[in-house]
């Protein structure tokens, strides 16, 4: 079902997340529910917190690629990167140009608890840094304050 977006300025979206340890109905839901916001939001990418839930979930769809990702830890990362406008649908209106690597590993947890490692490239990794981001208290206007501040 389709959930609100939490906007800046609430707490949740600035907080680390906790890991997922129930494995269950709820658990689906709320992946249920993500896909559903992000779809009639129009969006990439969506996180947990963004939708009230301080939990470590995110998903994300970048055309026919999905990804559901649960506890996850990004595990590489490419030298190499791509600089890029990103929006947050958090953030209405704000677009800030951030560096991300072309590709990550990500070791996560699926929604039947299994242990995966996956490798994504290119706006889907860009998007999963996004959404990793969003699942430790991170937000695009915080590469903002840290570029004024360097």
């Amino acid at each position: 079902m389709k959930k609100p977006i939490v906007k800046v300025g609430d707490p949740v979206l600035t907080v680390a997340c906790d890991p997922v340890e129930k494995f269950d109905a709820n658990l689906v839901n709320l992946i249920e529910d993500l896909f559903d916001t992000l779809h009639y939001a129009k969006g990439l990418g969506l996180a947990a917190p963004q939708i009230g839930v301080p939990l470590q979930v995110c998903v994300a769809q970048v055309g026919w690629e999905s990804a559901v990702l649960i506890n996850p830890e990004v595990t590489y990362k490419t030298q190499k990167t791509w600089v890029a406008e990103e929006g947050c649908l958090s953030i209405p209106g704000l677009r800030v140009e951030i560096a991300r690597p072309l590709g990550i590993t990500v070791s996560y947890v699926d929604e039947r608890n299994n242990a995966k490692t996956d490798s994504y490239s290119g706006m889907l990794a860009r998007v999963l840094c996004h959404e990793i981001d969003h699942l430790n208290g991170k937000l695009i206007s915080d590469y903002v304050l840290e570029s004024v501040r360097t």
